[in-house]
């Protein structure tokens, strides 16, 4: 019984090779907004573990600490974008094309 258990898995195997052979997954990666920077990331993280602390809490404190911090996050985050944008902007000066692609 064993040997045909594995004459039939040796089988199936050789089917599947035939018609999906193995080769690595290769990932899609998503693609980074380029304005995204270190900084940006970590303020992330940390106004994460701040909503954390305040869904456990529920305290009015701990509301209050994660609404300023994420109005930080997103005064950092606008001027990253300003930041980036203009000096795309910039470099672009007298190229109709590359003004529009921005």
């Amino acid at each position: 019984a064993g040997e045909l258990v594995a004459a039939w898995d040796k089988a199936a195997a050789d089917a599947l090779d035939r018609v999906v052979p193995l080769r690595p997954l290769t990932r899609c990666r998503s693609q980074r907004a380029p304005w995204f920077s270190e900084e940006l990331r970590e303020m992330k993280r940390q106004k994460r573990c701040l909503e954390s602390i305040w869904r456990m809490s529920r305290s009015e404190s701990d509301r209050t600490n994660l609404r300023s911090f994420i109005k930080t996050y997103l005064r950092a985050m606008r001027a990253a974008k300003c930041t980036h944008f203009s000096a795309l902007i910039a470099s672009a000066d007298n190229c109709h094309a590359a003004l529009f692609r921005v």
